[in-house]
């Protein structure tokens, strides 16, 4: 056995030796190829081009039969364009996906030895120096090169997206390469695959014997080309999609940027500052996205611009609601008049057929606005933006048919009780083509660079919703950006006429795109322009109509931050939107019933009143424990500010006193008989377990506590608030004659249920928790207040417990029927889980 081992070793190591003189001998071949121009034949250019159809533009594009070409200019090699994909159809049965963004990356061409190459450069456009004006370095300057900029290019090597052969070569030697076959593959980097994620498919592979190309269409800063892809999936059979791909030239100038501000909602495009010398070390900073505006008068204090922002109402979308978009989008013209700008932005009808036959909804040169015919209900309005600058290049709004419905659904339940028009169903076309142009207005908003805007909710007080002049110039929010919507505050004898029901352009709107868009005309660099956007962004500080939150973590305690809700005054807004409620609920059987129809109507209605009925009592929940915060940036006040004592205990009465107990005005015996066979309290049981939920919140109790390290004298100390929680909740026990209805029942076990969930550990690895809320965005003290061990809350638990049980033994004797006596027997079941709950010691690691 030893003799054979002495061959093998002399094998192994001779083998060692042949693979590297066979890898150095391979080395030294390849190198001298990727310095040298690859052979070509003169006569492939000529056979490429000869009798094919030709057209020139960002790219020479050719096409004979079914092959693509495209001849790559020298002059455009290494220049910055955006290249976007997007799923323009899907199949029928798909519940979304037309006009959904699949990619949009940062790309370069350059020509790498025999090869045209496309080099992805979306991390290299994120790495900036501090003169705040993106720009390209002049390799003919030399060693006048800008060092940092030197550095920045040196410090990442970019993604090789795209590699293509070079097929033939110009006679002014530029490259010629076939772009179909490339085309017509799923493409990682552009994640064509996200296609079948949309239909909630995967693992499909494209099949290009049923897969073609549409067209490749040049253009002089863009190139377009749709392709359709079908894919065979693995047991369901074959799936077929239009993909469009643009490429488009950026500006050989960049627009000057804007610095982002996080007092205004804005999105934004990220980077970071590497200029150390001047600053305290590499910063992450950001520009606000935006459209480039030019006046065409700079002197004038209001000019038309060089180029209006136009958007096309694509001709998909139907006939009768084309006057409702249009005005939608020109709503937006009294707030760029706030930035000095008249007509800024248009709507206007697409050329014909006859006029431009090539035109299509997907160029990326135009901003559309399209109707989509599948069951959604919803809209969106994402735009393509030049990621070293944050110039809007095009946006691309999407407005599903089932938005109508929606629509109506909100404006009845808000609205029947002030505007006799919503209670038919369908709405008139005058009524659904105003709810139209108010979604419009709002997605053109988003186009527009603008994020919600859900604090300007709560800007108006009640008396000023319910005053009909206020209401007529401000609409029912600070904001259309917002969703508080409509005005539900305003009652029936206010006698508001139904525009003053609907938001509308309002004060932060104009304050928000003046912002962003009047020119500083004195200011060379975005740094330059920040003392006079900071003096702008500071009206906010007296004036809360323009203050800007509502999409951060730090707003998630704020009861000033609404979504659904309107009102300055949590508690009288609510109240008073119960009571419209109420009468929608009572309008509903004129409203929703047809002879010989369905009662999917009542239904429908039914649970859009139950669901604005959790959203209003939800808003009464954020009293509790808010945090109200105060967006200035140093050196205007202080930031945040805690919800008083009173204001607390007023929320949890009131929710004690309407949302946790058996609301009989909105379980009507007669609906329930034609909707639900069964588990009729399900509706309202379920709706205010939700808010157990919320009012038992680990973090409550964190945040309450915080105000003790303060000395606050105008806290609500958590065991307090859990003990009123407690008692209320129980209120029946201390009766004497004891029965509970099997509402009240449901909510006192799941109360329970609830309480003894939160106060066993639910892992066991706190730091294992933190890392994964952390890396989900979470900032580390809102990962740290969601477990318990660092708060009061097992401690408030146990007490109140312990002193529930008690009652709960006492309240025996008193129960007047055996239901009663079933459910506080389980009660103590559920009190003695609570008790014993997490005691399994918990590991920091």
């Amino acid at each position: 056995m030893r003799k054979s081992l002495l061959p093998l070793r002399f094998l192994r190591r001779f083998s060692a030796l042949l693979s590297a003189l066979l890898l150095a001998l391979l080395l030294i071949g390849v190198r001298p190829v990727a310095a040298q121009t690859p052979p070509t034949d003169p006569g492939a250019y000529e056979r490429i081009v000869k009798d094919a159809a030709r057209r020139a533009g960002l790219f020479t594009v050719y096409s004979r039969k079914d092959k693509w070409y495209l001849e790559i200019p020298k002059a455009m090699h290494d220049r910055d364009m955006l290249w976007h994909v997007e799923a323009a159809r899907v199949p029928a049965d798909f519940p979304e996906g037309v006009g959904e963004e699949l990619s949009v990356s940062l790309v370069r061409w350059s020509r790498r030895g025999d090869r045209i190459v496309v080099a992805g450069y979306d991390t290299a456009a994120r790495k900036r120096s501090d003169d705040g004006l993106p720009q390209r370095n002049d390799p003919a300057e030399g060693s006048k090169r800008d060092p940092l900029r030197l550095s920045l290019e040196q410090s990442g090597e970019p993604v090789t997206i795209l590699a293509f052969p070079i097929v033939a070569e110009s006679p002014t030697g530029d490259a010629v390469i076939e772009i179909g076959d490339v085309l017509l593959t799923d493409i990682p980097d552009f994640k064509i695959g996200n296609i079948l994620r949309i239909g909630g498919l995967n693992g499909g592979i494209i099949d290009p014997r049923r897969s073609d190309i549409g067209y490749v269409r040049a253009f002089p800063r863009n190139l377009e080309a749709s392709v359709r892809l079908t894919y065979a999936l693995p047991g369901t059979g074959s799936a077929s999609f239009i993909v469009r791909h643009s490429l488009t030239l950026l500006p050989d100038t960049p627009m000057k940027p804007r610095l982002f501000d996080e007092r205004l909602g804005y999105f934004k495009v990220d980077f970071e500052d590497y200029s150390g010398e001047k600053t305290f070390g590499v910063e992450k900073k950001a520009y606000i996205t935006r459209y480039r505006l030019e006046k065409k008068d700079p002197g004038a204090a209001l000019s038309e611009p060089v180029q209006p922002i136009t958007y096309y109402i694509s001709p998909e979308v139907p006939e009768k609601w084309r006057p409702y978009f249009k005005q939608g989008v020109e709503d937006w013209q009294v707030a760029f008049e706030a930035a000095g700008f008249k007509n800024a932005i248009v709507a206007r009808d697409p050329p014909t057929a006859a006029e431009d036959p090539e035109w299509t909804p997907g160029d990326t040169r135009y901003s559309v606005i399209r109707w989509v015919s599948t069951p959604i209900a919803n809209a969106m309005g994402p735009n393509i933006h030049d990621p070293r600058s944050g110039e809007i290049l095009s946006a691309h709004i999407l407005i599903w048919a089932q938005v109508v419905s929606l629509a109506q659904t909100w404006y009845y339940t808000m609205c029947a009780a002030t505007d006799p028009r919503a209670r038919v169903l369908p709405m008139p076309d005058e009524v659904t083509g105003r709810l139209l142009r108010y979604v419009i207005a709002h997605e053109v908003g988003h186009s527009l660079g603008l994020r919600h805007n859900h604090r300007a909710s709560t800007a108006y007080t009640v008396k000023q919703l319910r005053d009909k002049a206020f209401t007529a110039r401000h609409g029912s929010v600070a904001s259309i950006m917002a969703y508080g919507r409509f005005n539900y505050v305003a009652q029936p004898e206010d006698k508001l006429p139904p525009e003053s029901l609907m938001a509308q352009i309002a004060p932060y709107d104009k304050h928000v795109i003046a912002w962003g868009y009047s020119p500083i005309p004195n200011a060379g660099t975005p740094n330059e322009e920040w003392p006079t956007l900071d003096a702008w962004a500071a009206k906010a500080v007296t004036n809360p109509w323009l203050i800007w939150t509502g999409e951060d973590y730090r707003d998630i305690f704020d009861p000033r931050v609404q979504m659904q809700n309107i009102g300055a005054e949590r508690l009288e807004a609510t109240r008073l939107g119960l009571k419209n409620l109420e009468r929608a609920l009572s309008y509903l059987p004129t409203t929703a019933y047809r002879k010989g129809r369905s009662f999917a109507y009542a239904e429908k209605l039914y649970g859009g009143i139950m669901d604005a009925w959790l959203d209003l009592h939800g808003s009464t929940v954020k009293e509790i424990a808010g945090v109200q915060e105060n967006r200035t940036l140093a050196g205007r006040g202080a930031q945040f500010q805690r919800v008083g004592r009173a204001r607390q205990k007023a929320a949890l009465k009131f929710l004690l006193d309407n949302a946790l107990q058996r609301p009989t005005a909105f379980m009507p015996a007669s609906l329930y008989a034609n909707i639900q066979p069964f588990a009729l309290a399900d509706a309202v049981a379920a709706r205010q377990n939700s808010l157990l939920n919320s009012l038992l919140s680990p973090p409550l109790a964190t945040i309450m506590q915080d105000a003790a390290l303060f000395n606050d004298a105008d806290r609500y100390p958590y065991v307090e608030y859990l003990t009123d929680l407690t008692n209320g909740v129980f209120a029946e026990i201390r009766s004497g004659a004891l029965r509970i209805d099997p509402l009240r029942r449901s909510l006192q076990r799941n109360y329970l249920r609830q309480l003894s969930d939160n106060m066993g550990e639910p892992v066991k690895d706190l730091s294992a928790m933190r890392l994964s809320l952390t890396r989900a965005g979470v900032p580390p003290y809102l990962a740290t207040a969601s477990n318990i061990l660092v708060s009061d809350y097992r401690a408030a638990g146990r007490l109140v417990l312990e002193e529930l049980s008690v009652r709960l033994r006492k309240a025996e004797a008193t129960a007047r029927d055996r239901e009663t006596l079933a459910h506080l027997r389980e009660c103590q079941v559920l009190v003695r889980r609570g008790l014993n709950a997490g005691e399994t010691p918990v590991t920091e690691r």
